[in-house]
């Protein structure tokens, strides 16, 4: 169906709505944490005059939330997404046992997409540094997946402030609509059907065409009667660009999936926006800011007092330049000495209550930006094993602080990539158990793997508690799967495929040895009978000896 303007451009209306009760959150929010070319704040309603950003401290800390936020969620050197078929195969009614070779082809699969994603050309570590600063700040974050011919997948990041977004009946994000502008010229250029607007060929022709701009509205969402497979305008996700001041549809395409990846934090009923640790710590945040430009107010009146001198002793006001001569009148003196004539004034007021005071607002805004979890506590008695468990106990803490990241922002992103991969080439196919099969993806970031590093505990504690019990009773069956305690661990561990040899090839060494075994146990055998038989027939010879010198002969033997 061809896209109706009139329809999108009124839904986007709804959508700001929507999005209206969040604006002033994220205003106050950008001001504080996110401060841009001017630190000047904001004018808020019935106030005189603008305040102004004082303390970084804000700053700094969202951008440590940021960084701590980016580190447990994904590593560079290895995968954090693993791919998960177990569902997809009981739908299919297929066995859960896969093969050696299936689950091969899987390792090796979330190291592909893997590679891809950190490739510098995918974009993807900038992306995400962008979404791990507006995810803290404001709750939502949105990060998009496109497909660059010849190369693969690509990411770009969204600002949150210039998007509007609706969800589905399932609370799942499927619209983004976002706004920005682009030079007259280069839409005519990216957009041939641009070329019937008017205004905008006067716009790039004109004395001012190098800076005339045209604003653009690029939509996504879900399409009426689309299905996967089919051409660009008829698949499940309309993807436009709209000149929507003139309401025309410069293009119109489509996609597969949807290409959008939407983060939440604390999402808030009856609204698919979420809110940020940032809208927590605001309060302290805008104390501090107060407090610190009290303090400096305090400090200054300290180094440099206000003075009250005699009104007829000085001709004109003090001047404090150094080196500066000021002439004064003796006889005004009276019975002063001219020491005392000049007093100072006390209103600077207890500074040190302020920054004792400011030392107490910073520490509230890391803790709400859980900063202070960066920090170890500063005991030199701590034993190495005390420092680890509450490295442990942090990062399980951590774990309820993210809880939307291995669906909203890594799972769908790993489906939009493996198709964007599957369309450039870029994987093999998969085997015959795993053909038309559903993905689910499991997080496996640093997050996850020092979680799961207790797991090596088990395998060893396991391996061990087995070799004592054989010691024990060597008659008792092994029950621990070694080698499969071997590749748990190494997967807690966060190994690569390339340390550890394929089960494929395991079981085919497995089997070459068992043959090999069996043929020694085979030689053996028959070196054995070969021996029976040659002692037997040694027997026989020397009881016919026997019976010759008996003088028996054969009838002796018979005998």
């Amino acid at each position: 169906m061809a896209a109706d303007v009139a329809v999108i451009l009124k839904r986007w209306d709804a959508m700001k709505q929507v999005r209206l009760q969040h604006e002033q959150q994220w205003q106050q929010i950008c001001d504080y944490f996110l401060p841009k070319s001017t630190l000047t704040v904001g004018k808020q309603f019935n106030e005189l005059r603008s305040r102004r950003v004082s303390s970084s401290v804000p700053q700094t800390a969202l951008r440590n939330c940021a960084a701590l936020l980016l580190g447990y969620s994904i590593d560079h050197t290895r995968p954090f997404l693993k791919p998960n078929v177990e569902r997809g195969l009981v739908s299919a009614g297929r066995s859960t046992n896969l093969s050696a070779e299936s689950t091969d082809y899987l390792d090796t699969l979330q190291w592909q997409i893997f590679d891809r994603m950190m490739l510098p050309q995918s974009g993807f570590i900038a992306a995400a540094s962008r979404v791990a600063m507006e995810l803290p700040a404001y709750g939502t974050a949105i990060q998009w997946i496109g497909r660059k011919r010849g190369f693969g997948p690509r990411f770009q990041a969204r600002p949150l402030r210039a998007c509007w977004i609706a969800e589905n009946a399932d609370g799942e994000i499927d619209t983004v609509y976002y706004a920005y502008r682009q030079p007259a010229w280069r839409v005519l250029a990216l957009y041939p059907e641009a070329a019937s607007i008017d205004k905008i060929v006067k716009a790039a022709a004109g004395k001012d065409g190098e800076s005339a701009d045209v604003e653009l509205l690029h939509v996504c969402e879900p399409r009426r009667g689309g299905k996967a497979g089919n051409p660009g305008e008829g698949k499940p996700f309309a993807d436009l660009v709209i000149a929507w001041e003139h309401k025309a549809v410069l293009t119109e395409a489509g996609y597969d999936s949807f290409p959008f990846q939407v983060p939440r934090l604390g999402v808030e009923d009856g609204s698919p926006y979420g809110s940020g640790l940032a809208w927590r710590a605001l309060p302290d945040a805008k104390v501090l800011n107060h407090m610190q430009e009290m303090t400096e107010l305090g400090l200054e009146l300290r180094v440099m007092p206000p003075t009250m001198t005699p009104g007829r002793l000085f001709g004109k006001p003090l001047d404090r330049r150094p080196g500066a001569n000021n002439v004064y009148d003796t006889s005004a003196l009276g019975f002063m000495d001219a020491r005392n004539a000049i007093q100072r004034l006390d209103v600077a007021g207890d500074v040190n209550l302020g920054v004792e005071y400011m030392s107490m607002l910073a520490q509230n805004v890391e803790r709400a930006l859980s900063v202070d979890w960066m920090r170890l506590l500063a005991n030199p008695n701590m034993t190495a094993t005390q420092t680890l468990e509450i490295r442990d106990q942090q990062l399980r803490g951590m774990a309820s602080l993210v809880p939307g990241l291995d669906r909203e922002w890594f799972g769908a992103g790993a489906d939009r990539i493996m198709a964007v991969m599957g369309e450039e080439g870029l994987l093999a196919a998969p085997p015959e158990d795993l053909a038309g099969l559903e993905v689910d993806w499991d997080y496996a970031g640093p997050l996850a793997i020092a979680q799961q590093r207790g797991l090596v505990d088990v395998a060893t504690r396991l391996v061990e508690l087995q070799r004592m019990a054989l010691e024990a009773d060597p008659t008792a069956m092994a029950v621990v799967a070694v080698e499969e305690g071997l590749r748990t661990a190494a997967e807690a561990l966060g190994a690569p495929p390339a340390m550890l040899i394929p089960r494929e090839t395991v079981e085919g060494m497995r089997a070459a040895k068992q043959a090999q075994q069996e043929q020694a146990a085979q030689q053996q055998a028959m070196m054995a009978q070969a021996g029976a038989l040659r002692d037997g027939a040694q027997g026989v010879a020397s009881l016919a000896q026997a019976g010759a010198a008996g003088g028996g002969g054969d009838a002796g033997l018979a005998a």
